[in-house]
């Protein structure tokens, strides 16, 4: 016999996200963004970097309001110029116009302070987020920050790799799970078993593509030797370029492209927003869409020495918001 069950309807509400950006307005801002950085010797870089961010989230929509970006780039401009000085003075060590110590020593010195620098940046980058004249904000701290960075980047060093899944989850429970918008915090309860099956899964086509290719190698010298026209000495590094340019780029587009569809969708499943998770988010974003925009893109961009990157950018920050839905209760 059924059984009939009688549930309260639901009351949640579905908002997508879309962006109404196009690569022409971008790219008025881009090529002035570039001059500028150009002619100042990169001093433009903090307003160039402030112009961006605030032309893509004030096309960013969700329920009919945008975001805002309120960043004061003179502010950002002392972070730059430290390490603008850093990098000054480590070319001037290679070159042995000044020390070499100093500069290396200058260089180390910024990447153990690394950790701090991207704990710093979270910190400015939402607390200059708004979203209805409501700021957000980050408050993981320093310290937490070197474990993410630094202690699961060393585990992930002396176990040859295999822990880098375990290392990329850190991250994102460092990045999501410090954030919240005004006094509501962001919840991310990410596993490691998904990451673990995602990266293995991105290994398996690596393995597979090699494989494949190999083969194709393997089998057009031995058809060349059995014809008499065997590689020479001279085509030998022709050959090697053309493996590396006709499969390296293109299988890097597509692990970037599979791993940036996979790791959207899991992340979103798994973060909340709200004491009582009263607000969820998904993305129904597919993973052949997302690796043929990444590998169109990076041709495009690459045909016209960059270029066309500004069409690249919004192209794929379309694809990337429009497949994102926030659940309200």
């Amino acid at each position: 016999m059924d059984t009939v069950s009688f549930e309260e309807p639901s009351t949640s509400r579905d908002f997508p996200i879309t962006f109404n950006g196009t690569a022409g307005e971008y790219f008025k801002i881009w090529i002035v963004n570039v001059a500028l950085t150009i002619l100042t010797l990169g001093i433009y870089l903090p307003w160039a970097k402030v112009r961006t961010r605030r032309y893509f989230y004030a096309n960013t929509v969700l329920d009919d309001n945008r975001f805002d970006y309120l960043a004061n780039p003179k502010r950002m401009l002392k972070a730059y110029l430290v390490i603008y000085f850093a990098i000054i003075l480590y070319v001037l060590g290679i070159n042995n116009i000044i020390s070499p110590f100093i500069g290396l020593g200058v260089i180390l010195v910024l990447v153990a302070l690394g950790p701090f620098f991207i704990a710093s940046s979270l910190r400015f980058w939402m607390h200059n987020t708004s979203f209805r004249n409501v700021r957000f904000h980050f408050s993981g701290r320093t310290g937490e920050a070197y474990s993410a960075y630094w202690g699961y980047a060393f585990l992930t060093y002396i176990t040859a790799g295999i822990l880098y899944p375990l290392f990329k989850l850190k991250i994102a429970e460092y990045i999501y799970g410090n954030a919240s918008i005004g006094k509501t915090p962001f919840n991310y309860k990410g596993d490691t078993g998904p990451y673990f099956k995602i990266y293995l899964s991105a290994l398996g086509i690596i393995l597979g593509i090699g494989l494949l290719v190999g083969g194709v190698v393997v089998g057009t010298i031995a058809v060349t030797n059995a014809t008499g026209s065997g590689f020479s000495e001279e085509s030998a590094p022709f050959l090697i370029l053309g493996i590396i340019y006709g499969v390296y780029i293109p299988v890097f587009a597509i692990i970037i492209g599979f791993l940036g569809a996979q790791l959207l969708r899991y992340n979103l499943s798994v973060l909340s927003l709200g004491h009582d998770q009263d607000i969820t988010f998904r993305s129904d974003v597919r993973t052949g869409r997302y690796i043929w925009v990444t590998i169109s893109n990076l041709i495009a961009t690459l045909l016209s020495v960059g270029l066309l990157s500004p069409w690249a950018k919004v192209r794929a920050k379309k694809m990337v918001l429009s497949s994102i839905t926030v659940t309200s209760a």
